[in-house]
């Protein structure tokens, strides 16, 4: 399959408390889409009580996380030492009848030095999701829907807080040196119809008055309320940045204007992370030398790319 160039695939990265999982997952749910991935692997959501005194689902992790100790991609920490029919005998693992429907490929560590641009040499008609939330607001979102106690995926590749803020800063980094040599817009998103339009998906989303009785619970409660199907996939995709990258997809003018709307998505999520009292929520469920710990990890640390 030398010749075969990704149009039925969408790889997706972000790092650790990127919110790529909701996102992610809400796509999934769309008709086109292979889900049969879905039911193979465990599924992890934590109750979390905000500011608000609501308590909702955070986390929304199922399916095929590809990376390191997961079981499936165990050495996509380097793509650049795998050939490509490696790559896809490896990804094509946890899907059922794989011709049909498009596949989400989802990996944080797509993100390192050189592994998006490999993706993008090998499968030039693929589509590519780059999810961003940030480096500390990241960090900490991390660890409020379960940190080191998520049990799935599994972090163990990570080792320890201050790994894992280190490789969250490089996944990062290289994400958006990545979105600006493409010239991809990080923004946020305010119509879920928007992302499928991008991803050249039907956004005639009818079909989600015909989803399965658990999709429709675990979305209402998402959101928070009983208002429509269409609003509550709205607010899958509040929270977090995201750009697409694909043959059709928006592109902005230069990389000036990628800075802009990176700053701007940053300042915005900044002001949530205030707004929601994550570092509150964050010493109220572990404690005040805990978060200062945590925010000394983040004062300290620092990367350099290589």
């Amino acid at each position: 399959m030398t010749d075969y160039t990704g149009h039925d695939l969408i790889f997706a990265t972000g790092a650790p408390g990127s919110k790529w999982s909701r996102i992610l997952s809400s796509l999934g749910l769309h008709p086109s889409i292979n889900n049969s991935d879905k039911d193979k692997f465990p599924k992890y959501n934590l109750d979390v009580m905000f500011a608000s005194g609501k308590i909702m689902p955070v986390g929304n992790h199922s399916g095929a996380y590809f990376g390191p100790d997961n079981n499936v991609g165990e050495r996509f920490d380097d793509l650049t030492k795998m050939s490509k029919e490696e790559f896809l005998e490896e990804i094509k693992r946890p899907f059922d009848n794989w011709d049909q429907g498009l596949k989400i490929i989802k990996s944080h560590w797509f993100s390192y030095q050189g592994n998006l641009d490999w993706l993008l040499e090998n499968f030039p008609d693929a589509k590519i999701i780059l999810v961003y939330n940030g480096d500390d607001t990241a960090f900490k979102w991390w660890h409020f829907v379960g940190g080191w106690d998520i049990s799935f995926p599994t972090y163990t590749w990570y080792n320890n807080d201050q790994r894992m803020y280190e490789k969250i800063l490089e996944e990062n980094y290289y994400l958006l040196e990545f979105a600006r040599k493409h010239l991809v817009p990080i923004r946020m998103y305010k119509d879920f119809k928007e992302i499928l339009r991008e991803l050249e998906l039907s956004d005639d989303l009818d079909f989600i008055n015909h989803l399965k009785q658990d999709d429709i619970e675990l979305i209402n409660r998402l959101s928070g309320s009983d208002i429509g199907l269409m609003d509550q996939f709205n607010g899958s995709v509040k929270g977090a940045a995201l750009g697409v990258l694909s043959k059709n997809s928006v592109k902005c003018q230069d990389q000036l204007e990628v800075n802009k709307l990176i700053s701007r998505s940053k300042s915005f999520l900044d002001q949530r992370h205030v707004t929601f009292q994550i570092d509150r929520l964050l010493s109220e469920r572990h404690s005040e030398a805990w978060l200062n710990q945590i925010n000394k990890i983040i004062d300290s640390a620092s990367f350099t790319a290589k």
